[in-house]
């Protein structure tokens, strides 16, 4: 993981810090949540709505389209087509690693253009391959 990334996310004043902060005013002013799921609803449209976000991810990182919206989409309609916590809990971790990754990314181009230097495209980042992809020999 680049160094930078861990500073964005550990830092004082941090990413993690900011998520801190917010559950703090959030328990504040609702106090302790026990909400239902909420993904046990219609399963059969929950798993064709999370197989539709993946296509449409897919297509959009094919064309050069992809948006970090695309990819938070999918990762969210993931969580809600579990129903077992422990892959619900594992998708929305998920979500939560697009999410600082989109704050990261939008940071960092909000400095860019304050700075007065080169935005980056945001569709420039390589896609990184399945992990069941792409790696043949790397044991050897």
């Amino acid at each position: 993981v680049p160094t930078a990334t861990l500073d964005f996310l550990w830092s004082d004043d941090g990413f993690f810090d900011e998520v801190y902060w917010e559950r703090g005013k959030q328990h504040t002013k609702w106090g302790v949540q026990h909400w239902p799921d909420g993904t046990d609803m219609d399963h059969y449209i929950d798993q064709e709505m999370a197989r539709e976000a993946k296509r449409v991810t897919n297509e959009a990182l094919a064309d050069g389209s992809c948006t970090w919206r695309v990819i938070l989409a999918e990762e969210v309609l993931e969580a809600f087509a579990e129903h077992e916590w422990p892959q619900v809990r594992g998708e929305l971790v998920q979500a939560a690693a697009v999410i600082a990754a989109w704050v990261e990314d939008g940071d960092r181009r909000a400095a860019s253009e304050a700075a007065g230097g080169p935005v980056p495209d945001t569709r420039a980042s390589t896609p990184v391959l399945d992990a069941d992809q792409g790696t043949e020999g790397r044991d050897q």
